[in-house]
């Protein structure tokens, strides 16, 4: 819950008066936050994917990249409400990737699109092994 205040950027003191005004909010607001975390860990997730393939290929920016997208799937892990929706949004930007590599291949297009499916098949490897 204290998780879900941050998200708010809102100050409060801590007293019985406001404690009860945030159990309010909490019970309001909840769905509201939980999406707000959705979205920040989706796009956290795919600016991070994006800044690794886009490193030329630099062994060290890799393994940095790396490093801290795994550790952003030990934080999703430990958080129970939005754990189940993060990795189901994340098997659908998977299958996304795959099909518009699928369907622009003949194009000519880079194959940019197969390599974030590949890193987000990684990612569900990761939360799979960690879960």
């Amino acid at each position: 819950m204290l998780s879900d205040l941050y998200f708010t950027h809102i100050k409060i003191q801590a007293n019985v008066k406001n404690a009860l005004v945030c159990k309010c909010w909490n019970t309001h607001l909840k769905f509201k936050l939980r999406e707000k975390k959705v979205q920040y860990y989706d796009t956290k997730i795919y600016e991070l994917i994006i800044s690794k393939l886009y490193s030329n290929h630099r062994i060290y920016t890799q393994k940095y990249y790396d490093i801290l997208l795994h550790e952003l799937m030990k934080t999703i892990a430990n958080e129970n409400t939005i754990k189940a929706i993060i990795k189901k949004n994340m098997i659908e930007y998977k299958k996304t990737f795959e099909l518009f590599h699928d369907k622009y291949h003949s194009v000519g297009c880079c194959n940019i699109e197969l390599h974030i499916a590949a890193e987000y098949q990684k990612l569900l490897d990761d939360y799979d092994a960690s879960t």
